[in-house]
């Protein structure tokens, strides 16, 4: 049994995060490579309902190459609500915008600030220790060229380790060290034209959430994230590697 645990209690209260996603691409083809970089920052505000799913709005994305602040992506209005129903310990439902369907999808970047929400939308058990694990999966969708991707993931979690109000990560509540460890699957295929493109993919990340052991909010969380992604059509193949840092944190009102 373990010595301490702990039993968060859910409020309804909303609480505004930012989220950064900084990316270095490589994409190759045959005679040719290129390099390049990407960067997304989303600011939201999300409470959770009385009927155990997430509402707010995303008020600001910033888009740019790592390095640089970026900027608003043109033809959306902020702020745009979101929702996602209740969680469960095995699915993760995904999160969607108050938008008309074509700001909503793909070449907008507003599923990838979808994407970015459902780091702060962690399923806990009713219980918490360190060394418990869980598990969970949910359905995402990457943007590649003006195409939608989905992507399946399936996802650990671990308690590592708990921290008192104040004593380290600069944090003034209790909280606990949640290890995520992910396994990204993409198999799917286009069809462009007369010609149809299979798209294999594959990826695992590793991120650290601080959680409050009060209410299960997350508090902060960091880590890093790899992809490789092959498309093959009947004239060329193109092979892409993304290597990910991600950074997120609750802004104080």
């Amino acid at each position: 049994m373990p010595l301490s645990s702990w039993k968060p209690t859910r409020d309804l209260l909303a609480r505004d995060y930012t989220i950064e996603h900084r990316a270095l691409l490589t994409i190759g083809m045959p005679g040719a490579e290129i390099r390049d970089s990407a960067a997304i920052r989303v600011d939201a505000s999300l409470r959770r309902t009385a009927a155990g799913g997430f509402a707010g709005v995303i008020s600001a994305i910033a888009i740019g190459r790592t390095g640089n602040a970026g900027q608003a992506p043109t033809g959306l209005s902020f702020p745009f609500a979101v929702a996602a129903p209740p969680a469960t310990l095995r699915l993760l439902p995904a999160f969607t915008a108050g938008l008309p369907a074509a700001a909503a999808s793909c070449p907008s970047p507003v599923p990838v600030a979808l994407n970015a929400l459902h780091d702060l939308m962690i399923p806990l058990p009713d219980s918490l220790y360190v060394g418990a694990s869980w598990t969970d999966s949910v359905g995402t969708v990457a943007c590649a060229g003006g195409i939608e991707i989905p992507m399946a993931v399936g996802r650990v979690y671990t308690v590592t380790r708990h921290a008192d109000a104040g004593s380290v990560d600069s944090l003034p509540l209790d909280h606990v060290a949640i290890r995520r460890t992910s396994r990204v699957t993409i198999n799917t295929h286009v069809f462009r034209g007369g010609d149809t493109t299979f798209v294999l993919g594959q990826g695992t990340s590793t991120l650290t959430f601080l959680v409050a052991t009060q209410t299960g909010d997350v508090l902060a969380g960091y880590g890093t994230a790899n992809l490789q992604v092959t498309a093959r059509s009947a004239t060329q193949q193109e092979q892409a590697a993304q290597a990910s840092t991600v950074r997120l944190w609750q802004r104080r009102r």
